[in-house]
């Protein structure tokens, strides 16, 4: 349709246009059209772009890259590198499907790549002991904690992190009157 001297882009135009992208034109129109995006998740999103996507996928067409393709490839790096990758691909993509290049979005069927899961478990008895050797004993009930580091804090503070020691007051009522 034309007006005078304007044009309209129709959203086939759009559709042409983008369908004959190769992925690295893709993620520059993708990462455009993230006017909200805070600009370190943007630079994050450019970076493993260029170091994990751009050299190894980058000259592939829109629906040349399938998803076993994208599966083997996502598979053969770290995890967090992985679920980056990830997330800048199902943008990409999603950017595709909402311009009908695609019917659906192959990056979805992709597995999230999950790091190994570390349960929990307490000391053991002579892990323990360790632990209790390295923290000063107290000098009687009810008194502080010896203040043994140069900043002040006490060896209750550097073992097990709470970020308490005595008060002052404490500390002075604990002291020998002298």
């Amino acid at each position: 349709m034309k007006i005078g001297r304007r044009r309209f882009v129709t959203e086939e135009a759009i559709s042409d246009c983008i369908a004959s992208l190769d992925l690295s034109e893709l993620f520059e129109v993708w990462i455009a059209t993230k006017d909200r995006l805070k600009p370190q998740s943007r630079a994050d999103y450019r970076s493993v772009w260029s170091k994990h996507g751009e050299s190894q996928l980058g000259a592939l067409r829109i629906r040349e890259l399938s998803t076993s393709r994208a599966e083997r490839h996502i598979a053969s790096l770290p995890v967090s590198r992985a679920r980056m990758l990830r997330v800048v691909l199902v943008g990409m993509f999603s950017t595709a499907v909402r311009y009908d290049v695609l019917a659906v979005n192959p990056i979805r069927e992709v597995s999230r790549r999950t790091g190994k899961k570390v349960p929990a478990r307490a000391l053991t008895a002579e892990e323990f002991a360790v632990v209790r050797s390295t923290v000063p004993a107290e000098r009687g009930p009810g008194a502080a904690l010896v203040r043994c580091r140069p900043d002040g804090g006490s060896a209750h503070d550097s073992c097990f992190g709470h970020g308490v020691g005595p008060r002052q007051g404490d500390q002075e009522a604990s002291s020998p009157a002298g």
